[in-house]
């Protein structure tokens, strides 16, 4: 899971959510007291559960007026129990806002790598340039442009590392949006 969803307090399978004070699926959060956040996330995730076909008219009416009503955040598992897991229950859906921010944190990764490379091989190229003038004004004769050789020595793994900070970060801003991670598959003898 990528840095998107907001951690609280307690973080249980690698996952976080915001809805729930505690972990109602621990035990030892059992006898803690369930407050009106706790009781509007049960009844999320029994919304979400019913668009799912997972219940049907009369078991989610049944679950959601119970859900509104219990006092401790053991209670929440004996709504949820017959589900799914505990991961997928809590989890929740990402904001747009958090989406852009990481959108941002990505390309300014991204951008902070390629302007990395470029400074780099600018800083090169200019002392390479720098020595060949110098050389040249005190031989008086032209010289051979010997500077090409290093700046493209420099200049091409400049290069690949740039495309490959793109590709990485246009791979991350799938993932973000919702997009698939993975390249579509050409057929061939070794494809399923």
């Amino acid at each position: 899971m990528g840095h998107l969803a907001t951690l609280t307090p307690w973080h249980h399978w690698g996952m976080a959510t915001q809805g729930f004070s505690a972990n109602p699926f621990d035990v030892t959060n059992a006898n803690l007291r369930a407050g009106t956040a706790d009781r509007e996330e049960l009844a999320r995730i029994l919304g979400v559960a019913f668009a799912e076909g997972k219940l049907d008219d009369t078991e989610y009416e049944e679950r959601l007026d119970s859900a509104l009503q219990i006092k401790l955040l053991g209670e929440v598992r004996t709504h949820l129990i017959d589900l799914g897991s505990p991961k997928e229950l809590l989890k929740r859906p990402v904001t747009a806002k958090e989406k852009a921010t990481e959108l941002k944190r990505v390309r300014r990764k991204r951008n902070a790598a390629i302007a990395s490379s470029l400074g780099t091989w600018a800083a090169i190229s200019v002392l390479m340039n720098v020595i060949w003038l110098l050389t040249t004004i005190g031989t008086g004769d032209p010289q051979y442009y010997w500077p090409i050789w290093p700046m493209l020595g420099v200049g091409i793994p400049m290069i690949i590392t740039s495309v490959v900070a793109w590709q990485l970060a246009a791979r991350e801003e799938r993932k973000i949006i919702g997009g698939a991670d993975e390249r579509p598959q050409l057929p061939g003898p070794f494809t399923n």
